[in-house]
């Protein structure tokens, strides 16, 4: 499908060609001096994919009656088919000498499967947060389209906020992928 939208800009016209089969590529910001353009990233299963990474390539035209038309850019993203749910863990409120747990999936939203090479908790309060299920969790990998659990716990060693993240290494570009981790400790 190619796309053709003519944007009036000041008293110039842009108009702006969109090649992608799915017809997602469509969003476009104006302001008197810039032209935004952004497109949400679409998997290889041809959906809308807000929290998975993977290497992807393009490139933007923008057709108008300058003399150099077109302008492009080149579009590059690299990261992995690894989602976390939930994308973040908040224990709130934990008394001290308390230990609370969450589970986490991890879903391999990619098509090839993804090989595991280690786990580990960092941050300034690290110590007080944890994770079972094994190190590299999902027994090491995860093929395309599946999903496994792991849990994390937190047990507050101090009356004040806390923080860590769980970091999940991996065969795939953007490796390690985060788990953000937050808790309150109190007395």
């Amino acid at each position: 499908m190619r796309l053709a939208e003519k944007l009036q800009t000041g008293h110039r016209w842009l108009e702006r060609h969109v090649d992608d089969a799915s017809g997602l590529c469509s969003h476009v910001t104006l302001s008197t001096s810039a032209v935004t353009v952004s497109a949400p990233f679409v998997n290889a299963s041809g959906t809308t994919c807000t929290n998975c990474k993977v290497l992807a390539k393009g490139t933007v035209s923008l057709f108008d009656n300058d003399p150099t038309s077109p302008q492009s850019a080149t579009l590059r993203g690299t990261g992995t088919a690894i989602k976390f749910t939930p994308a973040s863990i908040n224990f709130g409120t934990v008394n001290r000498g308390t230990t609370v747990s969450d589970t986490v999936t991890v879903s391999n939203v990619g098509t090839t499967t993804v090989t595991f090479t280690g786990a580990e908790i960092a941050g300034t309060n690290s110590a007080d947060f944890g994770q079972s299920g094994g190190n590299p969790p999902c027994g090491g990998s995860l093929k395309a389209g599946t999903t496994c659990n792991f849990s994390v716990t937190f047990d507050p060693s101090k009356d004040a906020n806390e923080s860590a993240t769980n970091k999940l290494y991996d065969n795939s570009p953007g490796s390690p992928q985060t788990l953000p981790m937050t808790g309150k400790g109190q007395n």
